[in-house]
């Protein structure tokens, strides 16, 4: 454990905080604080790491719950009740504080991620909140309250009401976010400013602090995504900021991918179609879906797998159960062939520059298709050079590349044919100018591991 006495010196204690244990005081002129981040904690519900788990309890437990309540919603709580899901948990709730999950992204995203968890077995509770937990021997009893409209004789809206459940489960699961590690770390002795909201440290473009310019940080501890390539980029930064300033390069955001681990798979890198809008950016979006790809028509029209009629092997096993098996094997490779469902989204600004502003991707493979996307829009190229390199098919990255011609008018698909794949534009109203970002502010375009939902 680790605590600053001044700006330039810190306190040790290299085994936690034994009784009697001398400190090890280190100076220094400089220093880079990454001391990530931990699961929010709530005031109504401690968790115990027995009935009461964070995403760091549940991932250590030698077998998993039968049933559980999954509180939140974001990134953590998603992953969570998708893995005690796919598992064998038999009863998983998932408890979401807003109207959809990912409510600031956009409605079509949102809706996949609603049908894989509820096609792996999850109960998915919008406009939700957990109203008490009550522990005994057997396990724990959950009241969860959604809010939903009323209708009146018509059928139209007309009021609000509560709709209360009662789960008795195994477990509850805290996934409310995360905060920065830094309550411990003594930050008023040397000066360092922190958020008032979550105490994150208030940094520059450049990570050094905002009122200790000796101190930088990275990663969690300053807020943000909560993702181990940021947290690389963010201190390869800083260290280059102390060390060679002349020469130091600059935070890169706008390219930053997120996978999340469900299944089908879903990612998403840079900016949604309703953020392009907020900011009033002409823009063209299309929309592939995966069933009009080559993945998703070769899944339709193919005949069964079969195996090879020859050359047995002396077992009586067939060379071509050795290949399927094989094949099977490699999870993207088998997968992208059997479970086609999802889509590609993309979204690219409407000027001569036709650069690429972000990708929502849902289905297998879909890791692929955000790195290929974040390249092209870290280097701000002209979206037809996505189209000009030859894919491998059948992927994923096919329809990443016909969605792209789609923006240009240059793809084979017929839009017009199907209400899942389409292209359609964008310009804001005459008079209301693009909205400017603030100069070195850090804007999150994706969603973040650090929030709750």
């Amino acid at each position: 454990k680790a605590a600053f006495v001044s700006p330039n010196a810190i306190d040790v204690s290299p085994h936690g905080e034994k009784a009697g244990e001398p400190h090890v005081r280190i100076e220094a002129e400089h220093f880079l604080i990454a001391t990530g981040s931990r699961s929010r904690e709530y005031v109504k519900y401690k968790a115990d790491g027995k009935r009461i788990l964070t995403p760091f309890h549940l991932v250590r437990l030698k077998t998993l719950p039968a049933s559980a309540v999954v509180l939140g919603a974001g990134i953590e709580g998603i992953e969570a009740a998708a893995l005690l899901a796919k598992y064998g948990c038999s009863e998983v709730h998932l408890v979401c504080h807003g109207a959809r999950l990912f409510a600031e992204d956009d409605d079509d995203f949102s809706a996949a991620l609603y049908d894989a968890l509820h096609t792996a077995g999850v109960q998915v509770h919008t406009n939700a909140k957990l109203e008490f937990a009550k522990e005994d021997d057997s396990g724990i009893e959950c009241r969860v309250t959604r809010t939903v409209l009323g209708y009146n004789a018509d059928g139209a809206p007309d009021r609000k009401k509560d709709v209360r459940r009662t789960f008795k489960v195994e477990n509850l699961i805290l996934c409310d976010g995360r905060v920065p590690n830094t309550k411990d770390l003594n930050l008023e002795a040397a000066g360092v400013d922190v958020s008032d909201q979550n105490g994150a440290i208030l940094v520059n473009e450049h990570n050094r602090s905002i009122s200790a310019p000796n101190i930088c940080a990275a990663g969690d501890v300053i807020g943000g995504y909560g993702l181990s390539q940021v947290a690389e980029m963010e201190a390869r930064v800083a260290v280059e900021q102390l060390f060679e300033p002349e020469f130091a390069t600059k935070n890169g955001y706008e390219p930053v991918s997120v996978m999340i681990h469900i299944c089908p798979r879903a990612a998403m890198v840079g900016m949604s179609e309703q953020e392009a809008i907020r900011r009033r950016i002409p823009h063209v979006t299309a929309m592939v879906d995966l069933n009009h790809g080559a993945v998703g028509l070769i899944n339709k029209y193919s005949h069964p797998r079969r195996t090879f009629p020859d050359n047995p092997a002396p077992d009586g096993s067939r060379i071509g159960d050795d290949i399927l098996a094989a094949i099977e094997n490699e999870e993207e490779e088998a997968d992208t062939i059997t479970e086609p469902i999802g889509f590609v989204k993309v979204v690219v600004k409407d000027d001569d520059s036709k650069q690429l502003l972000g990708v929502r991707c849902v289905g297998k493979g879909a890791k692929g298709v955000v790195q290929a996307a974040g390249v092209l829009m870290g280097a701000k190229l002209h979206i037809a050079e996505l189209t000009r390199v030859p894919q491998p098919q059948p992927t994923i990255l096919g329809a990443l590349q016909q969605a792209a011609r789609m923006t240009l008018g240059t793809s084979i698909h017929k839009a017009h044919q199907h209400s899942t794949t389409w292209v359609r534009t964008y310009h804001p109203p005459e008079g209301e100018p693009e909205v400017e970002l603030e100069a070195g502010k850090r804007e999150k375009l994706v969603a973040s591991y650090m929030d709750g939902g």
